[in-house]
C-alpha cells in the first residue's frame, strides 16, 4: 500500500521509543525523593514539599510512559495482520488504558499532591491538622490510581506476552517472561489496592 511504512521501520521506531521511554522513566524515578518511609505521611509530605523538582519529575515520568506506550502500540501495529492480531489489539487497548490511568495518576501525584503538601508546609498551626488530612486524602487517591495503573500495565504486558507466543516469531522464553512479568505487575497492583 502506498505510503505505508515497512514493518522493519515500525519495529525500529517502536524499539527506539520504548528504549528512550524506559531510560527517561528510570532517570525521572531516580530523581523522585524516596528518603522518607512512604507510610510515614508526615515525613513523606515534608520531603515532597521540599522538592523543587516534584512536578517536573512527574511530568518526565509521564513522558517516559508515553514513549513506552507508543513502543507497545508499534508492536500491536506490527502484529495486527498475523495470527496474533486479536491479542495484539487487546494488548494495545490495555496499554492505552494504562497510559490514561498513568496520566491521571501523575495529575494527582505530581500536581495535586504537591499543592496539598505545599499548603500543609505553610499552614498556620491552627490549620495544620485540616491541611494534613487533606494531603492524606489526596495521597489515598494517588495510591488508588497507582494500583489501577499497575494492574492495567500488568495486563498489557501479559497480553503482549500471549500475542508474541501466538505469533510464534519470538523466543518462547521471552514470551513466558512477558506473561510472568505482566502477572506479577498485575498482582502488585492488586496488593497495592
Amino acid at each position: 500500500m502506498a505510503g505505508e511504512q515497512p514493518p522493519v521501520s515500525v519495529s525500529r521506531a517502536g524499539g527506539y521509543t520504548t528504549l528512550i521511554g524506559v531510560v527517561l522513566l528510570l532517570a525521572a524515578t531516580m530523581l523522585h525523593p524516596m528518603e522518607a518511609q512512604p507510610n510515614d505521611s508526615a515525613a513523606a509530605f515534608a520531603e515532597y514539599a521540599a522538592d523543587g523538582f516534584w512536578v517536573a519529575t512527574h511530568l518526565a515520568q509521564l513522558a517516559g510512559t508515553a514513549l513506552i506506550t507508543g513502543g507497545l502500540l508499534t508492536l500491536s501495529w506490527k502484529l495486527r495482520a498475523g495470527r496474533a492480531g486479536a491479542w495484539a489489539v487487546l494488548a494495545g487497548a490495555a496499554a492505552v488504558a494504562a497510559f490514561a490511568s498513568t496520566g491521571t495518576l501523575q495529575a494527582v501525584d505530581g500536581i495535586a499532591l504537591k499543592s496539598a503538601v505545599d499548603r500543609l508546609a505553610s499552614a498556620p498551626v491552627e490549620s495544620r491538622a485540616a491541611a494534613f488530612e487533606a494531603a492524606v486524602a489526596v495521597r489515598a487517591i494517588e495510591v488508588g490510581l497507582a494500583s489501577i495503573a499497575a494492574m492495567l500495565f500488568g495486563l498489557a504486558v501479559l497480553l503482549y506476552g500471549i500475542a508474541l507466543e501466538v505469533d510464534g516469531a519470538t523466543p518462547k522464553w521471552l514470551c513466558v517472561f512477558g506473561i510472568a512479568a505482566g502477572a506479577v505487575t498485575f498482582a502488585s497492583g492488586v496488593g497495592m489496592a
